[in-house]
């Protein structure tokens, strides 16, 4: 399986190997330099929602991807002013890069796969390109969505107050996307639609969305990937596709 099929559908497994891969405290560390400032462990589980964050740090933590990588502090009170007009607290956007550009927009593309075809997929009657992520924490106790376009990012989040489980059959895909989609078209009424930039250093190939490599005329599912120019796959997929088949795939978001 793919890494974007494993995101756009929510499938733990990858999730849980990506994060034994590149090791859990590694991970840990650049959520923190994204804006996730709660404690977080250090273990493999951490990609199944074991550790609690808050929506504010998580939606700043996707809102640094929106940002082509910029990471900005989040601030709610821009300027006060007394009586007489005198400044009495003001504060301005305080950005660093931590993402490099390139890297940054693979994040994005792998995304967007969780709204054309993954369990995001009701932001797509946004009618503009939009990135996201649902999700569920440990015990169905959080429902979220984080999403974004080229100009606004924004969080949704559904939960218990006493921090009891929602319940099994429920989803942030058929509950919360619904709820951010209708809050988007608002706050986007009259913004131009557009697409993320496609910064240099980006190569695209067509490749087997079951494979991952390159595709061949006889591939029932070709995709334009998105690849750090010089990692794009070399070899052409070998499956015989009238032969091959796979199970069909289900959702956990």
């Amino acid at each position: 399986m793919t890494l974007r099929k494993g995101l756009a559908f929510s499938r733990n497994i990858v999730s849980v190997r990506l994060i034994d891969r590149l090791n859990p405290m590694k991970v840990v560390e650049w959520a923190q330099k994204m804006g996730v400032k709660s404690s977080l462990e250090p273990v493999l589980s951490l990609g199944l929602g074991t550790s609690v964050v808050n929506l504010l740090e998580l939606t700043s933590a996707i809102g640094c991807i929106a940002a082509e990588g910029i990471r900005t502090e989040p601030y709610s009170i821009v300027k006060i002013v007394d009586f007489e007009g005198k400044v009495l607290e003001q504060n301005a956007p305080q950005e660093s890069e931590v993402i490099t550009t390139p890297l940054n927009y693979l994040i994005t593309d792998l995304l967007k796969a969780v709204v054309t075809e993954g369990t995001g997929r009701a932001a797509r009657s946004l009618g503009r390109p939009v990135a996201g992520k649902t999700g569920t924490t440990q015990d169905q106790r959080d429902l979220w969505f984080i999403g974004f376009t080229p100009d606004l990012v924004c969080g949704a989040w559904m939960g218990y107050d006493d921090f009891s489980p929602l319940g099994k059959k429920i989803a942030s895909g058929g509950i919360l996307v619904p709820w951010w989609t209708e809050f988007m078209k608002q706050a986007l009424k009259g913004v131009p639609a557009k697409d993320f930039p496609v910064p240099d250093g980006i190569t695209f190939a067509k490749i087997d969305s079951m494979t991952g490599l390159l595709a061949t005329p006889a591939c029932p599912s070709i995709i334009l990937e998105a690849f750090k120019s010089g990692t794009e796959p070399k070899e052409f997929c070998a499956v015989d596709h009238s032969v091959q088949k796979f199970r069909p795939m289900d959702t956990e978001d």
